[in-house]
């Protein structure tokens, strides 16, 4: 239920901003036809918002075309796979455990040690 109202929402909010962007176009073309002064303010507002209007009215279906290419492209046994990979590079496996081992050496110190020993 919430994706048809989501898509509802979608529709009709693409549709006022299209419908609403007419009215400077014609008023634009009405202006120009008499030979007034029309502002190209007014045409580039109305075609930006035909524009946004038709990419908010088209954008649910954008969302599910994306949803079905990642589901095609990414199945259970590609995860899996990926997983592996990744705990590999990472230096995980699951005999280890899921701590890397450090990569820090420890360093007996002693009260004659002085930084030059580290260097």
């Amino acid at each position: 239920m919430k994706k048809k109202n989501e898509k509802l929402m979608f529709a009709i909010a693409g549709g006022a901003l299209i419908t609403a962007s007419f009215v400077p176009m014609v008023a634009y073309l009405s202006r120009k036809k008499e030979e007034q002064h029309a502002g190209v303010g007014m045409l580039l507002g109305a075609v930006a918002g035909l524009t946004a209007g038709i990419l908010l009215a088209y954008e649910p279906e954008r969302r599910a075309r994306r949803r079905v290419v990642v589901d095609q492209m990414f199945d259970d046994d590609d995860a899996a796979v990926a997983s592996r990979r990744i705990n590999g590079v990472l230096n995980r496996s699951e005999e280890r455990g899921a701590k890397p081992e450090s990569l820090r050496r420890e360093i007996d110190v002693d009260e004659d040690a002085t930084v030059d020993d580290f260097i």
